[in-house]
């Protein structure tokens, strides 16, 4: 009787992707190629700096801005919109839409050759653990903002409606409620059933995401950029990253680049709008409701999490520097009602 054959596990996606990225180091070194890998920018959250950044390097890097956000819908297993994460070292999650595992498998191999490249995902909140996975030997930038410049620029865009960041709580909620991400359930405790503003919702889902990136960015060399940097000493930010990030390259301000399209670029996105001081536009009572929630939270998380996880979230939140001036709209001349009023 013939033996029955026992078909072998199928690669999982992160297995494929490694023996691609292999080949492509064997072939640089035999033909003594330098090979490059790519540099990975993450963010606290988002409004953080990152689309002056890209611009800055795509002077002469190769940059990709928010590819799994904007490649993968919502229900990929893949995607950092997804509510549902699957795990991309397990064979099982290979049994994806065929066109989306290709992406999957092609994007990511590319990433690594002859050429720098930069890859910008910011507020990946629980796909931090598939994305460090798939890259886990590139090299990391981690950008960050105080809180109050944050929301300052989510509420003079009007970015928690146009971006749909009430319905993200919600799907991040629920994951938190789920298998091994229960223990970040604290954060969306409620607390005496009162109804949330926009304000605490984007709080606690600014302090979900430095905490999981904390979790997850343990023991890896990464370097930090600071948005305030760029604004209080833009030569030393422009001499960072041509010394520390790609040594060796010389990278301009994009805001001396002179243009008649620059002239216009007013836009929500805009690289070129000059700051020289940090303010925010906030009132006092949301002010205060940023602090006490984070200072509310930090306490929760210090009785279940390490020590030294809990100092990088401070660190990522730049809790209680107080960089920021609670000023006057510049457009309006006087303090506009900045209150996030949005509920759920």
């Amino acid at each position: 009787m013939d033996k029955i054959k026992i078909p072998e596990s199928p690669d999982s996606p992160m297995d494929k992707i490694r023996k691609n990225i292999s080949r492509t180091e064997d072939f640089c070194l035999r033909e003594g190629l330098a090979f490059k890998k790519p540099l990975l920018i993450l963010g606290t959250f988002e409004r953080v700096g990152s689309n002056w950044l890209l611009d800055t390097l795509n002077q002469h890097i190769h940059t990709h801005n928010e590819p799994f956000k904007q490649q993968l819908g919502e229900t990929s297993p893949f995607s950092t919109m997804s509510p549902v994460l699957k795990d991309v070292s397990d064979p099982s999650s290979a049994n994806i839409d065929p066109f989306a595992q290709y992406w999957l498998e092609t994007f990511t191999s590319t990433k690594y050759g002859t050429t720098n490249h930069a890859v910008k995902e910011t507020n990946l909140f629980y796909a931090i653990e598939n994305f460090l996975r798939l890259f886990p030997d590139a090299q990391i930038l981690l950008l960050k903002r105080e809180s109050l410049g944050i929301f300052s620029s989510f509420i003079d865009q009007d970015l928690f409606t146009r971006w749909n960041y009430a319905e993200r709580y919600v799907n991040l909620k629920r994951v938190a409620e789920t298998g091994k991400w229960s223990k970040f359930s604290f954060v969306f405790e409620d607390q005496d059933g009162h109804e949330l503003s926009d304000v605490e919702m984007l709080t606690r889902l600014l302090f979900l995401n430095c905490l999981l990136l904390d979790s997850h960015l343990q023991g890896k060399n990464f370097k930090q950029l600071a948005y305030e940097s760029s604004v209080k000493a833009r030569s030393d930010f422009l001499r960072f990253l041509s010394n520390d990030v790609f040594a060796g390259i010389r990278f301009s301000d994009t805001e001396n680049v002179d243009t008649k399209e620059n002239a216009g670029a007013q836009g929500t996105f805009s690289t070129q709008r000059s700051k020289i001081k940090l303010e925010s536009y906030l009132d006092t009572d949301d002010a205060k409701l940023i602090s006490f929630e984070l200072h509310r939270l930090l306490l929760q998380a210090t009785q279940m999490f390490p020590k030294r996880t809990i100092e990088l979230c401070e660190d990522f939140l730049g809790y209680d520097k107080d960089q920021y001036e609670v000023d006057l709209h510049p457009l309006e001349g006087t303090r506009r009602d900045s209150r996030l009023s949005g509920k759920i």
